[in-house]
């Protein structure tokens, strides 16, 4: 019997690491694209992040994200802003759902469907929708191509972004992207932004960022550091 007793602990020891690396941390952070991961039902995820900006503005960013059912969770997601000389005050907050439509396959891309609900507190038109539609090709084991169509601004704008993601080495990840917005009224802003992400375990991550956008009035500068935290 002892051969039958190997057997089932080998089973339940490939049920425990199939669950553990389901459950791995996948943070929608620190770059501009959304990522295609989506939580497992019942998980909890707090992603922060603190950065600063030419001109000496700061921003703190928080965002929540609950696994509801399979390929389908929410978020909560706002931010705080402060100018040199100036008080903190609050950024837009944004509702958002995110459903997974395609898993991949070989050359098809996972596909995942992200909508939103901005509420600015500056705007005159508090509630404003978006939708992204978010795509991955893996290109090797360890490089993937992440790539985001969106709307902006109550559909008035489009975004567009391209990122390259790659292991570097062991829980080491880096990330290379290219991110525009156009919108026919004005001219496109384009940007550009690099950065690392290391797992201290499968349930927390640390990153560092840093970028420059290219504005119509000027570039601006910025970095940021952050965690995740899955529950």
């Amino acid at each position: 019997m002892r051969w039958l007793s190997t057997i089932v602990l080998g089973c339940i020891t490939l049920v425990e690491l199939n669950a553990q690396q389901s459950e791995r941390i996948d943070p929608d952070r620190p770059d501009q694209s959304e990522g295609v991961g989506i939580l497992p039902p019942h998980h909890l995820q707090v992603e922060w992040g603190f950065g600063i900006a030419s001109g000496k503005r700061l921003t703190s960013e928080l965002m929540l994200r609950y696994g509801l059912v399979k390929d389908w969770e929410l978020r909560l997601e706002g931010a705080t802003n402060h100018v040199r000389g100036g008080q903190w005050t609050f950024d837009d907050v944004t509702l958002s759902s995110k459903l997974g439509l395609f898993s991949g396959e070989r050359w098809i891309p996972k596909m995942t469907l992200v909508g939103y609900l901005n509420y600015s507190w500056a705007e005159t038109k508090k509630w404003t929708p978006d939708l992204c539609l978010a795509f991955e090709n893996e290109l090797t084991r360890d490089i993937a191509l992440v790539y985001n169509v969106a709307s902006s601004d109550g559909f008035r704008s489009a975004l567009l972004t391209a990122e390259l993601y790659c292991n570097l080495i062991g829980d080491l990840n880096g990330f290379i992207e290219y991110y525009g917005s156009f919108k026919s009224s004005s001219s496109p802003i384009h940007g550009i932004d690099f950065g690392l992400n290391y797992m201290i375990s499968h349930k927390v991550q640390l990153d560092a960022s840093c970028g420059r956008t290219f504005l119509p009035q000027g570039a601006l500068s910025y970095a940021a550091l952050g965690a995740s935290i899955l529950l």
